[in-house]
């Protein structure tokens, strides 16, 4: 089978690793939506044991679509990425519109979102580690 290049890329490498990190981004997304309904009292668990379960079970989601997204662009299809870091999926203006809304749940969940970014930040120095 031989793969197709484009730009010095196997052909649908870019649009492979973009879905991965839009399934990364919303499940961000997913979470900071638990918290804001959590704490606004929208939805009202009074069972602190299923709380938890339902936070850290979002975090485990997010966190294993953080570990598809990074493999994801370090391997296609067999391939081995040597210059994924250099190969850009988002565009910048598509960077900053992603990362407004965690930045806006940061200012009213600050402590929930400390805790998100050190065990996402945990997980992905861990993943891109592993060869």
């Amino acid at each position: 089978m031989e793969i197709q290049y484009e730009n010095s890329l196997p052909k649908g490498y870019l649009k492979k690793r973009k879905a991965a990190g839009i399934l990364y981004i919303f499940s961000v997304y997913l979470y900071c939506l638990f918290l804001l309904l959590m704490k606004t009292e929208i939805i009202k668990i009074n069972d602190n044991l299923i709380k938890m379960l339902l936070y850290f079970s979002l975090i485990a989601f997010s966190c294993c679509l953080l570990c598809y997204s990074v493999i994801a662009g370090r391997n296609f299809k067999g391939i081995k990425m040597d210059n994924y870091n250099n190969a850009h999926a988002f565009t910048k203006p598509e960077k900053l519109l992603f990362m407004l809304p965690p930045i806006a749940a940061t200012v009213f969940f600050p402590f929930d979102m400390i805790c998100y970014v050190l065990i996402a930040g945990f997980i992905y120095f861990v993943v891109n580690r592993v060869e």
